[in-house]
């Protein structure tokens, strides 16, 4: 069988090839002090139109591309202000303190002083409210102004201590709520009964192996729903180039208040703490060439694999593989103990080389080697290996062949670090209505977690604490039970010939979990998105595998052509999408009513929990939301409650996130009650809903996840304010 190294040996045996390897390298990025100010002017006119959201994203440019202290610390002081607008007060005072560090002008100290003491007002942070209204007036005493700039300074410092004395006595404003708020103010959860045998993993799972499932994780001790799995570090992780103004490069926190790199003007951190991590791992060979590895794709992370390991580490590697071997046993090699080497976990990892197609093999096998060129020609990753001509061949065509290896096994084996990202807005929402979503924001690789094998009826479920993955149990599991993770194609959303179709192209095997086995699990979906019987209205399945036009009723065994029927419903969905993006303002009433046709008439074609009736009803819902009428919002989001249980489950995540929407809409629904009896109704709703979807978000992410503390707090309202 061929080695990563037979392989990637062509690419420097041809000196043609090997000259386009190194002219492919580029020179690194550096800061820019007149872009910065181009981006900081752009953010200042965003802000003076009232939109902060974009004046927050041009500041966040202005801030990393800053060459000289003045220009950073501007920056850094006016996206404090955007923030400060959007209601993001933490990170609002983060880059108050980093603009004060970085040398803002002593004479204009006092206007981050009452925007800090603003801050801390909205946060309830009274004493340290009244500390920062006392440093602005400090600030101001050493300041020469006319008699009406002092007057009109001092009585804005007059109004805002009012305030604070108002929020003492309880008769100020609500504390603000931050949403989309970063998981590190939370202890991390608690692996299920401790640590065990295998790294980042709880001591109720064991790591077996098998000829026919090869390595596999299995419980050693009954399982209850929510039970802490897995909370593993990742080896890797790379934080995707669109979240690079909002999240830390090395700890994935979610902020904008990021330090910027000193050098490059490509990534920022939480903290110093980071940076220095950072620099002392991995950036310091990256810096000034994120642009040059970000066009690799997945292959940036297979270099950051190389960079953690370092250069001894891998060179070590090559002499010890006659005693490890390029593969393991879970029973004879110790690389998945918490004791282990992480490296060698990762290199264990299946990487499918002998299955890939061949043109995808030479693709993965030209990038491996311009990336190694990369790292001998830009960066000091050989050290005092590399002398004065170079690495010598054997060590590029070696790093070369780990960084194949690397990449085929990312293909096959990485995470999506995913969070609850608050949508930019410039107001207060839509109506009032959070508007968070579940974004991928990085590419990780955890090589325990990686052990388990798939299942398209999953019995776990990913989430992330910072970086760190958390794995809970979504079901009750025996003692000996096998423990399963969806590597993609889960049975609720695709049918399965095209899911089996699409783990055997990236994985390389052939599912056969229940879902894709047994005729009566197969067919979920279609049933779900069964047409209505001509003659009885039940519900109707293709007849055959081969036939989507013929369908039997279930009811009435009556078969028809339903071609027609099909075509008019793909017709209804792409007519209420294209209605609803044409609308808005005034003509949003207009697209409500013409989607109320469009669902009457799909309602006569469809079953209940057809996609199609789900989509139109979800449109409905977010216009109704988007023009104040939270009532007729709620027409449409019940019946999707429905419909989302009998889909995905009463447990799932999925009925979960649209309860959390459903919420804010009845939230919204009962401050505009007009008689206590409905308010009544539908404060009863708001809690039961509240419950349901607590106990789902335990189950799922715990009591750290931004669901579970929006939900917690919606429901402390609802019982403090319950109509009697």
């Amino acid at each position: 069988m061929i080695t990563e190294e037979d392989f990637i040996v062509r690419f420097f045996q041809d000196a043609v090839i090997r000259g386009k390897l190194s002219s492919c390298q580029s020179a690194p990025r550096r800061k820019d002090d007149s872009l910065a100010v181009s981006h900081r002017e752009r953010g200042n006119a965003s802000f003076r139109s009232g939109r902060f959201a974009a004046a927050l994203q041009q500041y966040g440019e202005a801030a990393l591309n800053a060459d000289s202290a003045e220009t950073l610390s501007g920056a850094l002081a006016n996206r404090s202000a955007a923030l400060h607008r959007l209601q993001r007060h933490q990170d609002s005072l983060d880059d108050i303190a980093h603009a004060l560090e970085s040398g803002y002008p002593a004479d204009r100290h006092h206007k981050l002083h009452v925007r800090r003491a603003r801050c801390l007002l909205a946060l309830g942070r009274l004493e340290q409210s009244r500390a920062a209204l006392a440093q602005y007036l400090s600030a101001l005493d050493s300041l020469r102004l006319g008699p009406s700039a002092r007057e009109k300074l001092t009585a804005e410092a007059d109004a805002l201590s009012a305030d604070i004395d108002r929020a003492a006595t309880g008769g100020g404003p609500d504390r603000c709520v931050e949403t989309g708020e970063d998981e590190s103010s939370t202890p991390q959860p608690a692996l299920e009964g401790g640590n065990g045998p295998l790294a980042g993993a709880s001591s109720c799972l064991q790591l077996r192996q098998s000829e026919r499932k090869g390595r596999h994780v299995v419980t050693t001790r009954p399982v209850a729903k929510g039970a802490v799995l897995f909370a593993e570090e990742p080896y890797v992780c790379v934080l995707l180039p669109e979240r690079r103004l909002d999240h830390c490069h090395h700890c994935l926190r979610h902020t904008h208040a990021l330090l910027p790199c000193a050098r490059c003007p490509d990534v920022g951190f939480c903290s110093a703490a980071c940076r220095d991590a950072a620099c002392a791992v991995y950036h310091a060979a990256e810096c000034g060439h994120t642009a040059f590895l970000e066009a690799f794709g997945i292959g940036r992370a297979a270099v950051r694999v190389l960079l953690t390991a370092g250069w001894q580490r891998v060179r070590a590697l090559r002499t010890q593989l006659a005693a490890v071997g390029s593969s393991c046993r879970a029973d004879s090699c110790s690389c998945h103990r918490p004791e282990g080497d992480r490296y060698l976990a990762v290199f264990h990892l299946v990487h499918h080389l002998a299955e890939s197609h061949t043109e995808d093999a030479y693709h993965y096998g030209r990038a491996a080697a311009t990336l190694a060129v990369f790292l001998a020609e830009r960066t000091a990753f050989f050290g005092a290996d590399a002398g004065s001509a170079g690495p010598p061949d054997w060590a590029l065509r070696w790093t070369a062949a780990l960084l194949l290896r690397h990449i085929l096994q990312l293909v096959c084996n990485a995470h999506a670090p995913t969070k609850l990202v608050p949508l930019p807005s410039d107001g207060d929402g839509d109506g009032g209505v959070v508007q968070l979503s579940e974004q991928r924001i990085a590419t990780a690789i955890y090589p325990s977690a990686s052990y388990m094998n798939h299942s398209c009826d999953p019995s776990i479920i990913n989430s992330f604490w910072g970086n760190t993955l958390i794995v809970r149990s979504i079901k009750s599991l025996s003692a000996g039970a096998e423990v399963y993770h969806c590597y993609g194609p889960h049975y609720a959303r695709g049918a399965p010939a095209e899911r089996r179709r699409q783990l055997l192209e990236q994985y390389h095997f052939i599912c056969d979990c229940e879902h894709c086995t047994r005729p009566e699990l197969a067919h979920h979906l279609e049933r779900l998105n069964a047409l209505r019987c001509v003659d009885c209205g039940g519900a109707t399945l293709p007849v055959g595998e081969a036939s989507v036009e013929r369908r039997c009723c279930l009811e009435c065994r009556r078969t028809h052509c339903y071609s027609d029927r099909q075509q008019r419903l793909q017709r209804i969905e792409a007519e209420a999408e294209q209605v609803a993006s044409a609308g808005g303002g005034s003509g949003d009433r207009q697209v409500v009513c013409r989607l109320d046709e469009l669902l009457r008439e799909a309602t006569v074609l469809s079953q209940p929990s057809h996609e199609t009736l789900y989509i139109l009803h979800d449109l409905r819902a977010n216009i109704c939301t988007r023009i104040g009428d939270p009532t007729r919002a709620l027409e449409s989001l019940r019946p999707n409650l429905a419909s989302a249980e009998a889909r995905y489950g009463a447990d799932s995540v999925e009925l979960g996130n649209l309860l959390l929407t459903t919420t804010d809409v009845l939230v919204l629904a009962v401050r505009e009650a007009r008689t206590k009896e409905t308010r009544r109704e539908l404060s009863d709703e708001l809690r039961r809903l509240a419950e349901n979807g607590l106990a789902i978000f335990t189950i799922h992410y715990g009591e750290w996840s931004p669901a579970y503390r929006d939900l917690r707090r919606k429901l402390a309202e609802v019982r403090r304010e319950q109509p009697t």
